[in-house]
């Protein structure tokens, strides 16, 4: 038995180094963590990260909520990573409008630019859609399903109900299953795990955030994801083995993941 962490910021300050974090990991039998990139420095550390661990993928991209932008330098490495099979997927991109010190035209352009890109290299897309799911939708069946070329993507942190999962999984897109599930006020998202298909979703820390209960002041890391799956197993009445069977199935079938299969 081993898991797929599919989202995870091992190049974040509270994170790095990394190395001790993720062969923690390891040893709770996360068997391969996607870290996701938001940033040049970011890039340069997963880079570090991949010279010692076969087990750690690199996606990229511009976050919708980062009020600065970046640089065009970023950007253009986001390209150049895509374009030349460094990384597994792009994002997290998408809108957030939660924090809104975006205005919501320039996210919407930021993230048709990376769903462009994804088309061009053939890769999944890793969405971000806080307060903004209906929107995310619209945008993606404008400028991405539409596309013969598109490949299956996955709402990330996905903390809706049952007719949001609906509206996501009728588009053959998963959601990313997260600490957010162990919440005491997560209730919709319990209900939806409940009757969620078992292929269509994957396992997430998004660590350093969102811990798992009981302890959420702990910095998150990829070694709680069995914690997650063992909640998830409750929810559904299932074993610890089968969320781990169908949810690593899941991530290597959406990412392309022959480093595990």
């Amino acid at each position: 038995m081993f898991f797929v962490d599919t989202h995870v910021h091992w190049t974040h300050d509270k994170l790095w180094p990394a190395h001790a974090w993720i062969e923690k990991a390891q040893q709770a039998q996360v068997a391969y963590m996607m870290t996701i990139c938001l940033s040049s420095k970011d890039l340069n550390r997963a880079m570090e990260l991949q010279q010692s661990y076969s087990s750690v993928g690199i996606v990229a991209a511009l976050h919708p909520a980062d009020v600065y932008g970046q640089d065009d330098l970023f950007w253009e490495e986001v390209q150049q990573y895509a374009k030349t099979a460094k990384l597994k997927a792009v994002g997290e991109t998408g809108l957030d409008l939660f924090h809104q010190d975006v205005p919501l035209e320039e996210q919407r352009r930021r993230f048709i630019l990376h769903l462009e890109l994804a088309l061009l290299c053939q890769l999944p897309v890793v969405v971000h859609a806080r307060e903004a799911l209906p929107l995310v939708l619209e945008i993606l069946d404008q400028h991405y399903l539409s596309d013969r070329q598109a490949r299956r993507g996955v709402i990330h942190c996905f903390g809706g109900g049952i007719e949001e999962y609906k509206e996501i999984t009728k588009r053959g897109w998963c959601v990313g299953i997260g600490g957010c599930v162990t919440f005491k006020r997560s209730n919709a998202l319990r209900e939806c795990v409940r009757i969620l298909d078992p292929s269509s979703y994957v396992l997430e820390t998004d660590a350093p955030y969102l811990s798992p209960e009981p302890d959420r002041r702990r910095v998150n890391q990829s070694g709680y994801l069995p914690e997650i799956a063992k909640f998830v197993a409750l929810l559904r009445d299932e074993t610890v083995e089968k969320v781990a069977e169908d949810t690593t199935k899941n991530a290597i079938a959406l990412f392309d993941l022959k480093e595990i299969t």
